[in-house]
């Protein structure tokens, strides 16, 4: 669940360039350069041509299985992850395949999945952006995460000592935001309280907030214990 030095690659674009690749007229009415407009019409194609959507699936599908075969990776040992247009592996590529080939997205210096739902995890990247995948919400400000930055993976026997020092300073943090869920019916933010639950106020007032009042053990529990507790069950348990 906890890996370092982890590699990103998909299909840039996946479905518009495969479609491309074969000429197809479908293209004509789809816009490459916005992503979300883009992802929109390629949407309403397949929706409207199921055997379009099976096609898309199925090529992209091969492509990625060819990509780790001719690369000689093992899907039990060095695939972390695979996805819809690409995956993540703990070995670089070094052979690109003809045709559509897959690219580096990202190479991540620290990559942890839930111990609870394995399609969440969490990544800091060799340019120390944060990335998280499979949260529906989260807290407005996710620098917490850069915690683990200061985790060193090699000393097995300090690890619990470690964790317990990001606990505490994630604990005594003043920084409210990083305890604030954007509300996306109002542009709010909603914040858990030691007494009355979910407090529902405006992102400008939040820093008037005494962040004591916050029920920061609630927000531990879903946003940094699932982490936790994967690093604990890779290198303690």
């Amino acid at each position: 669940m906890v890996h370092t030095g982890v590699y990103e690659y998909d299909i840039t674009a996946c479905y518009y360039n495969i479609l491309k690749s074969i000429g197809a007229k479908e293209l004509s009415n789809v816009a490459y350069i916005d992503k979300k407009t883009r992802n929109i019409q390629l949407g309403l194609l397949q929706r409207d041509n199921p055997g379009l959507a099976k096609f898309l699936i199925a090529s992209a599908e091969t492509l990625i299985s060819s990509t780790i075969d001719d690369n000689n990776l093992d899907r039990a040992t060095d695939i972390i992850d695979i996805k819809r247009d690409g995956f993540i592996s703990k070995k670089p590529l070094t052979k690109i395949s003809i045709g559509q080939p897959l690219i580096l997205k990202h190479k991540f210096k620290i990559f942890i999945k839930s111990c609870f739902k394995y399609t969440i995890y969490i990544a800091i990247d060799d340019y120390n952006n944060i990335h998280i995948k499979g949260m529906s919400k989260y807290p407005i400000n996710t620098n917490f995460y850069y915690l683990f930055n200061d985790l060193n993976f090699n000393n097995k026997s300090s690890i619990t000592d470690q964790l317990s020092f990001i606990r505490r300073k994630y604990f005594k943090s003043e920084l409210v935001s990083w305890f604030s869920i954007e509300n996306t019916n109002n542009g709010n933010v909603e914040i858990p309280l030691k007494i009355g639950g979910f407090a529902n106020i405006k992102k400008s007032v939040i820093s008037e907030l005494d962040p004591d009042d916050i029920d920061k053990n609630r927000m531990w529990n879903e946003y940094m214990w699932p982490f936790v507790k994967a690093i604990l069950i890779d290198y303690i348990y």
